[in-house]
């Protein structure tokens, strides 16, 4: 990298034309902003020193009568059929959840993530994604829905939950 020297300020570069996209949204009418973050949790070690920085930076300035989130991604289904729970995937959050953005939210029923680790969160809302987009995977009933987000409502409660159906 011969222009920005390291992953941190190429990181904020990108935030920073983020943060230009983000207004132009906003400026449009757009009332929730949701950035996707595909690397915290795969490369974990290489951003968890500045990642809520580059995040802070991508949503600086916006207005507080719009919703914020990030986007924990596991990548597409239709690439990959099965996506586990990972040892770093908490951390992970605890990044994501010291941001300045409101929700985080995390591919949760493809994965088999469990409540508990919604306590990683401390205090931000959690975007629950309650569907396993598998395309070999059985659909879930109403009730199994129902049951995870009874589980998860126990951990966050009910005003800093919402539900989705995978990937944010």
């Amino acid at each position: 990298d011969e222009h920005y020297g390291s992953l941190q300020e190429l990181s904020f570069a990108i935030a920073d034309a983020l943060n230009a996209e983000v207004h132009a949204a906003v400026a449009a009418g757009a009332t929730l902003v949701q950035l996707d973050e595909p690397e915290v949790h795969f490369r974990y070690s290489y951003l968890k020193d500045f990642a809520a920085e580059a995040i802070d930076r991508a949503l600086r300035g916006v207005p507080e009568h719009v919703s914020t989130a990030v986007h924990v991604c596991y990548g597409y289904s239709k690439n990959i059929a099965e996506k586990r729970a990972t040892p770093v995937y908490p951390d992970a959050l605890e990044v994501l959840a010291a941001s300045a953005a409101q929700w985080v939210s995390l591919e949760y029923e493809q994965p088999q993530q469990q409540p508990d680790l919604l306590e990683h969160l401390h205090g931000t809302g959690a975007i629950l994604g309650l569907l396993n987009l598998d395309t070999e995977a059985p659909v879930e009933t109403v009730e199994h829905v129902l049951e995870r987000a009874r589980a998860a409502i126990e951990v966050v409660g009910p005003q800093r939950l919402s539900l989705a159906p995978d990937c944010g």
